[in-house]
């Protein structure tokens, strides 16, 4: 094998892999409990998934390898990836409260969480079981504080308010 076609064969393959990778996140964050908690993390591996793709596409179908076509494929992915993002992209969920902690692992919570509508009036609330599985990747389940077995949960009630709403916000 020349030089460059054993470079190329390693782009090949590193290429369809980080698509996998990327793909994979995005599909276990949309369709299982599995949260990517922060939007910069998640604008980076959407556009990824989605400039991989065609440059992928682009070098092996049609054989560009200009740097120009390259970055004309990347540009244009990351306008279109900018304008899904704003037109239909909810805001991040925000923890206001921390109402319980795991005894036997505390960075296992029961909060109460909300996020601003996008395009509206109001907020959005949840009270979520939270376990975080990487420090951008975290493991939410509904939870109903009705049902707590407070034999393994300590009530603690910090209150983190990071929508930084003044007052009484439980009330909104």
């Amino acid at each position: 094998m020349k030089n460059s076609s054993k470079t190329y064969f390693l782009f090949g393959k590193t290429a369809i892999l980080l698509f996998a990778v990327t793909s994979l996140l995005l599909l276990l964050d949309y369709f299982t409990k599995l949260s990517i908690n922060n939007i910069i993390i998640y604008f980076v591996l959407f556009y990824a998934a989605v400039t991989i793709l065609p440059v992928i596409i682009a070098v092996d179908a049609f054989g560009f390898k200009s740097a120009g076509a390259l970055q004309v494929i990347c540009f244009s992915t990351f306008v279109i990836c900018s304008l899904i993002a704003f037109f239909t992209w909810e805001n991040d969920w925000k923890t206001q409260n921390i109402i319980y902690r795991s005894k036997e692992n505390p960075a296992i919570t029961i909060e109460y969480r909300m996020r601003m509508k996008r395009f509206a009036f109001g907020y959005q609330k949840q009270t979520v079981k939270k376990e975080m599985i990487l420090p951008f990747i975290d493991l939410i389940t509904e939870t109903d504080t009705s049902k707590v077995d407070h034999s393994q949960w300590i009530w603690v009630d910090e209150k983190v308010n990071e929508l930084d709403i003044p007052g009484d916000y439980e009330d909104l």
